[in-house]
């Protein structure tokens, strides 16, 4: 079947694209072209997919989920349900688990600790990862590479792809938005929304005239500026006289006690704390888009220059950006001063993540191409063979037990 040409069409430019039904968005010669004709194109083009269409599956995949963390044993829950327990295994790391096992053990899902005998033994067709940029994973996606098992890794949240490489090394991405498109260069690309916030589709704010600040400054990474940022913010809302609320992240460890209405954060009572708010203001994080879903507007604050604004969409309208005190002042009082319609909070995130217009949840959406889909398999390099020697299991814990004599 042919596909449909479109001129001057680009990454850009299919953002303001509104599909109905299944496609493949070839990002080079403009091409389109259906769901059926994958086989035969993957291996040459750079294809993006979307899907608002039921896929009907001419094959039953049988899938191994390798999750080395309680927070991507979360994030792919909504897709699971998906499946019957006889349609996929879960494997998880030997070491540096994360409380992958925990979390598996309190939904009562069963998991496999991860060995090539076992992934031999399973004979998946697909391996799905969260996370292809850590040496585990790595290793992982390598052993099933030689047995000729494509990897697939979901977008699990807002990421940084300016650092280590990150959905770059499976062979196929599964992403969240259209605007992400740009920020890849993958040989193939899902656009498939993101299943984490498929529980915020029917949520709103109270509309309470309070400010959450999301104070988030984590694993060591600009927590020097924390104070610095909370003051400058403060004293803005201070100033305007606008109460609000400051929730720290679970793995935020800085001392907050000069600041007042501190709240503690996780991931049951975020939700509850969005809800009572009118405006976010906040650094990188997913909570830009959690805050959208309410249709709470967004500042991203950035007086210290961080990199990852490459990484989300400051669209000027329901998400702005601040770079120093006086911008913060004025953003502040523009949406004291006037509502956002929400229409662009729809807008947005149709971009970003896609649920809002998609006639299917993104789990179904993965679901049903995880069933069905046949994805090519890179070649091993050479050096993906050093990456194998020197990312087992035995030579890290041997690595790790040398740097601590």
């Amino acid at each position: 079947m042919k596909g449909i040409k479109y001129s001057n069409l680009s990454a850009t430019s299919l953002l303001s694209v509104q599909f109905d039904k299944l496609v493949f968005v070839e990002k080079n010669n403009n091409t389109l072209a259906p769901f059926k004709d994958i086989e035969n194109l993957c291996p040459t083009y750079n294809w993006a997919i979307h899907i608002e269409d039921d896929i009907k599956s001419v094959r039953q995949n049988k899938i191994a989920f390798y999750l080395q963390s309680d927070t991507l044993v979360k994030s792919v829950l909504p897709i699971l349900s998906k499946f019957a327990d006889s349609e996929f295994i879960i494997f998880i790391p030997e070491m540096d688990r994360e409380n992958s096992d925990t979390q598996l053990v309190q939904e009562g899902i069963s998991y496999e600790v991860f060995s090539v005998t076992k992934l031999k033994a399973y004979k998946p067709d697909i391996l799905v990862v969260l996370n292809d940029w850590t040496k585990l994973a790595k290793y992982v996606i390598l052993k099933a590479r030689k047995l000729n098992v494509p990897t697939i890794c979901i977008q699990e949240s807002m990421i940084d792809f300016g650092t280590k490489g990150r959905m770059q090394f499976s062979d196929a991405v599964f992403l969240q938005g259209l605007w992400y498109l740009s920020k890849l260069d993958v040989k193939l690309s899902f656009i498939t929304g993101n299943p984490r916030y498929e529980h915020l589709l029917q949520e709103s704010s109270n509309k309470k005239n309070s400010v959450l600040i999301n104070c988030n400054f984590t694993y060591g990474i600009y927590e020097e500026v924390r104070e610095s940022w909370l003051s400058d913010i403060s004293n803005v809302l201070d100033g305007l006289n606008i109460p609000f609320n400051i929730s720290q992240h679970p793995r935020d460890r800085g001392n907050l006690d000069a600041f007042k209405n501190v709240l503690s954060s996780s991931a049951s009572s975020i939700h509850s704390q969005l809800k009572d708010s009118s405006l976010v203001i906040t650094r990188f994080s997913s909570l830009i888009h959690e805050a959208l879903f309410f249709k709470i507007p967004v500042i991203y604050y950035n007086p210290h220059n961080e990199s990852q604004t490459d990484n989300v969409e400051i669209d000027g309208v329901v998400v702005r950006l601040a770079r120093n005190f006086d911008e913060l002042l004025s953003e502040v009082k523009s949406f004291k001063a006037s509502e956002v319609d929400e229409k662009e909070f729809d807008t947005y995130l149709y971009r970003n993540c896609l649920s809002p217009k998609g006639t299917l949840l993104p789990s179904d959406t993965i679901a049903n191409i995880l069933k069905s889909v046949q994805i090519p398999v890179k070649k091993i390099s050479l050096m993906d063979k050093v990456r194998m020697f020197m990312y087992q299991p035995t030579i890290r814990k041997i690595s790790l037990f040398l740097r601590r004599k």
